[in-house]
């Protein structure tokens, strides 16, 4: 029974870190968006329109 609980055990912990990388990913696209935005709303353009587009 205590290999099985070791094995559970590394399951929650590789699950963990993978919600952990997704997530960490996700909040890295989200402010790179911001920021985009963020530089579009400052100065309007093509380009930045484009830049804020494609985050």
């Amino acid at each position: 029974m205590a290999g099985l609980a070791m094995s559970v055990q590394a399951v929650v912990v590789q699950y963990a870190a993978l919600v952990h990388a997704n997530y960490a990913g996700t909040l890295a696209a989200a402010r790179a968006m911001q920021t985009a935005i963020e530089a579009f709303t400052a100065k309007p353009s093509e380009q930045t329109l484009a830049q804020a587009r494609k985050s």
